[in-house]
C-alpha cells in the first residue's frame, strides 16, 4: 500500500479478481439466487475447504456441507 496505490491493487490483482467474479462460485453457493448480492463468506469456504471459490458452510442453504463438517470432526 505505501508503494502502490489502493485502486491499482485492487484492479490488478489476480486474487481479488477472482473474489468479485461470482461465476466461480462452487456447490450451492454457485446456484444461489443471492449469489451477486452475498456470495458466501469466502475466508469459510478458504478455512473449511481450502478452496475461495467452495460454498459458505455457514450459510443457511449449506446446511448440508456444515453437517458433513461436524460429522467429520466427530470421527
Amino acid at each position: 500500500m505505501r508503494d502502490t496505490p489502493f485502486l491499482e491493487i485492487w484492479h490488478s490483482s489476480e486474487v481479488l479478481q477472482r473474489l468479485r467474479d461470482r461465476s466461480l462460485l462452487s456447490g450451492a453457493c454457485a446456484g444461489c439466487g443471492n449469489k451477486y448480492i452475498c456470495g458466501g463468506c469466502r475466508a469459510r469456504g478458504w478455512a473449511y475447504f481450502g478452496d475461495i471459490h467452495a460454498p459458505d458452510p455457514g450459510c443457511i442453504n449449506n446446511r448440508d456441507y456444515w453437517e458433513s463438517l461436524v460429522e467429520h470432526q466427530k470421527k
